[in-house]
């Protein structure tokens, strides 16, 4: 069964590599990062964390398995 991740920096690194490991199993990837992503935010912000809750929820439906 395919689950919904979401992966913050998924622009780059660790979190691309994760986001092409898991998409090459059949899983749904919502990347997060400042550039390039799904939902485009800055994490040490409160706005961008709020932007990040409000769009994950909106993209995935509200289910994310991880």
């Amino acid at each position: 069964m395919a689950r919904t991740h979401l992966i913050t920096g998924a622009a780059s690194g660790i979190g691309l590599a994760t986001r092409t490991l898991l998409e090459g199993r059949g899983d749904r990837v919502i990347g997060v990062d400042l550039h390039d992503a799904d939902i485009v935010a800055d994490l040490g912000t409160a706005e961008g964390r709020a932007a990040l809750v409000t769009e994950a929820t909106r993209i995935s439906g509200g289910r994310i398995d991880a």
